[in-house]
């Protein structure tokens, strides 16, 4: 009985990570057992595939999104990611709609493509014009954390280079709320991005 729950969680907990932790145009899972290859995949993760794929789930939850998604840069060094829980702060989301529908997105988020953790919520307003303004970090676990070494090359040519040949995947991006986001996920760029990176 033991060995047969101790499985059907070892099944729980892969649907889960299968649904919330696979990250990047491939949905592949953060492994630290490769740090420069866990930095490269946050790199696209955060550069071309979190913007796009936020911006479309809050569309879907029938609110309306008024503010920029921003995404920050991913480290250029891959000893400064987070071996055990990694953190990508959205900023604060603010989307427009009525009390049952800002009420719906919420309880929506618990199922949102990435794991979304919410810090606070103010709303402002009346229905069905409520303002609803999120603090929203989105978290991966990485896995093979305790196979975790430092990189002693880990403030090389990539670091120099704000990750020259990889489409300036590093820096910083926006994707607007009240427009659509342009076509390829919204301007990126090396070294700080073109939309409001710092």
């Amino acid at each position: 009985a033991a060995q047969q729950a101790q499985a059907a969680s070892r099944i729980k907990l892969l649907r889960w990570e299968s649904r919330y932790m696979r990250i990047g145009p491939e949905r592949a899972f953060l492994s630290m057992k490769d740090p420069q290859k866990a930095m490269i995949l946050l790199w696209k993760e955060q550069a071309t595939t979190l913007g796009p794929t936020i911006t479309r789930f809050i569309r879907q939850s029938g609110v309306r999104l008024v503010s920029a998604i921003t995404i920050p840069g991913a480290p250029v060094d891959p000893n400064a990611i987070n071996a055990n829980e990694y953190q990508v702060p959205l900023g604060q989301v603010q989307v427009v709609g009525s009390f049952s529908n800002i009420n719906r997105f919420l309880r929506r988020l618990a199922s949102a493509p990435r794991l979304i953790r919410v810090n606070n919520v103010e709303l402002a307003g009346q229905s069905p014009n409520i303002t609803a303004t999120i603090d929203m970090t989105m978290i991966v676990l990485p896995r093979d954390s305790a196979a975790f070494q430092q990189v002693p090359t880990a403030t090389g040519d990539a670091a120099a280079g704000g990750g020259a040949g990889y489409g300036g995947y590093p820096g910083a991006s926006a994707y607007p709320g009240a427009s659509e986001y342009p076509a390829g996920g919204g301007a990126n760029g090396g070294g700080g991005g073109a939309n409001g990176g710092s």
